[in-house]
């Protein structure tokens, strides 16, 4: 008897450690589109997830711990839907297809085009973890090389490592677009005047673009 109460109290004991890592997750993904990303501490987070002080630190050890999670959990979902779209994707083989199916489904992902824009400023902080990042780094880069390989087999003027470049080059233009996906609201005013949108023009549109002018231009180059 008392071994099973002991079992149940440990269940009970990691949904609860699990709920309060849910939590603080739920309240960084919550804050990152609310507020500039240089105001994100693990403190805020903390009260926003109503938690006791210290609770995000013992789960994720430090800011740029946390943030590793979110970018990995974006980026993962993110090439998982790439590689489930491409799968579908019937036998045009164009750069212009590729452009869309990468700058739509980069722009159905705001958090994600945040988080790959903050990621040279966390890297800055006087406190950030450079292995942990480094290692975060060396996995996204394994995981492009995957799903590059498999963008190469449906879309083939890419060439070999092309796919992994197209992919880089993806995340690099949805840094540029990051402030039109999610706008300051100093800009709003700015975004909304007819006479100012040569300035502002729909993301998803100049992603696109962007995309498809990249890949037409040596699509394999590094």
């Amino acid at each position: 008897m008392g071994r099973l109460i002991d079992d149940g109290q440990r269940r009970r004991a990691r949904a609860e450690r699990e709920m309060r890592r849910a939590a603080i997750l739920e309240a960084a993904r919550t804050a990152l589109l609310s507020r500039p990303p240089a105001e994100l501490t693990l403190e805020s987070l903390d009260r926003a997830a109503g938690l006791r002080q210290g609770a995000a630190s013992m789960y994720f050890g430090s800011l740029e711990g946390l943030v590793a999670v979110l970018f990995e959990a974006e980026l993962g979902d993110w090439l998982g839907t790439v590689e489930e779209l491409a799968a579908k994707e019937d036998a045009t083989r164009r750069p212009e297809t590729l452009a869309e199916l990468l700058a739509d489904t980069l722009c159905d992902r705001p958090l994600l085009c945040r988080l790959l824009a903050s990621l040279p400023s966390l890297a800055a902080r006087r406190t950030a973890e450079m292995d942990r990042l480094l290692d975060m780094e060396n996995r996204r880069l394994a995981r492009f090389r995957e799903a590059g390989a498999f963008l190469e087999a449906r879309w083939p003027f890419l060439g070999p490592g092309g796919g992994a470049v197209a992919l880089r080059r993806a995340t690099t233009l949805a840094t540029a677009v990051e402030p039109l996906l999610n706008p300051p609201s100093g800009l709003l005013l700015a975004m909304n005047d007819p006479e100012l949108a040569i300035l502002h023009p729909d993301p998803r549109e100049e992603l696109r673009e962007l995309l498809a002018a990249a890949l037409a231009n040596r699509p394999g180059g590094r």
